[in-house]
């Protein structure tokens, strides 16, 4: 229901209590929203290869970096 489905990851306390709900959008970066804690691993993974891109290890085409695994 609504325009689309959204990231949602749940924040959990030490004995596994919710604690927390964050609706995340992946145009803003998780470290900026969300400061402590673990990302999720897509989202590690995807830091990775713009990382990579910034260090010439990817090919950047028409100032697009390729996000290919």
């Amino acid at each position: 229901y609504g325009d689309g489905g959204f990231p949602m990851s749940r924040g959990l306390a030490p004995d596994g209590e919710l604690v927390a709900l964050v609706v995340w959008h992946p145009r803003i970066p998780w470290r900026l929203s969300i400061p402590e804690g673990v990302p999720p691993p897509d989202v590690t993974a995807r830091e990775r290869r713009y990382s990579d891109c910034l260090y010439h290890l990817r090919t950047v085409l028409n100032g697009r970096c390729d996000m290919t695994p």
